[in-house]
């Protein structure tokens, strides 16, 4: 399972609404949106580590990710 259906699957289980994602990851509903459909890439550290932040259930999946430990390497844009 890709980072990014992990992250929505978590989303559905903490059973947050997009607004209130988006609020806890401290970004705007419509960037979240793109992120969401795949418009945005993950590689930016701050989008992660809000991530990481509102479901620690991630916290390892994201670091493999960032690793490239799964073959979803990302260059990570600070």
């Amino acid at each position: 399972m890709e980072l990014l259906d992990r992250i929505k699957t978590a989303q559905e289980v903490h059973g947050w609404s997009d607004g209130e994602f988006a609020q806890q990851l401290g970004l705007s509903q419509s960037v979240l949106s793109r992120i969401k459909r795949g418009l945005r890439p993950l590689d930016n550290v701050r989008f992660l580590r809000a991530v990481a932040q509102a479901m620690p259930e991630l916290r390892w999946h994201i670091a493999e990710y960032v690793i490239g430990g799964n073959g979803e390497h990302a260059e990570i844009r600070h």
